[in-house]
């Protein structure tokens, strides 16, 4: 097997999976549904799932602002823009602080479209805050909650927009909370 072959097969098989978990939805109900369908719009377009990986957006935190380029925090915040609820912060600790927000503090109070935050491994790493519940830590990665234990984000690990999932070992015990901005 040749590896463009090979490389069709992952990408067909990792977009059957996201239309899977991440269904697309006729008519929003709510802003969160709306925040979820354009989060795996850009998955599918601009991250995993275009196979030109010359088109995907890729994970660059000095060029973040720059076209073509972004991290998780400005991911975050453009899918929240295009949706039309703006100024939720530039960075992970703006966002997971913006008093616009409702802090969730629990996955299972998660709902989809809300933000969810982690620590990293090296506690050191990150935006050090203050969580409404008076728990002081270091935030330092941000996604978009799509239910069912996934989320959506742009990550250097992945190096571009992915789906993955809360129980992945590598985010284990890092979950900080989540944030809901008001969906109107």
């Amino acid at each position: 097997m040749n590896i463009k072959y090979l490389t069709f097969l992952l990408v067909s098989g990792l977009l059957s999976i996201g239309l899977v978990i991440f269904p697309e939805i006729a008519e929003a109900s709510y802003k969160g549904e709306e925040i979820a369908k354009v989060a795996t719009k850009h998955m599918l377009t601009e991250g995993i799932g275009n196979q030109n990986t010359q088109e995907r957006i890729q994970y660059n935190q000095v060029r973040r602002e720059t076209q073509g380029y972004g991290d998780c925090s400005t991911f975050a915040r453009d899918v929240y823009a295009e949706v039309g609820i703006f100024n939720i912060g530039n960075y992970t600790a703006e966002q997971i602080t913006n008093p616009k927000g409702q802090f969730i503090p629990s996955v299972s109070s998660l709902q989809r479209g809300d933000l969810i935050f982690f620590a990293s491994h090296n506690k050191k790493v990150g935006h050090s805050v203050a969580l409404p519940n008076g728990n002081h830590t270091n935030v330092s990665h941000v996604g978009i909650y799509m239910g069912e234990g996934y989320f959506i984000d742009l990550s250097s690990s992945q190096g571009t927009i992915t789906p993955r999932t809360i129980y992945d070992p590598m985010l284990s015990g890092l979950f900080i909370g989540g944030k809901r901005f008001s969906y109107q």
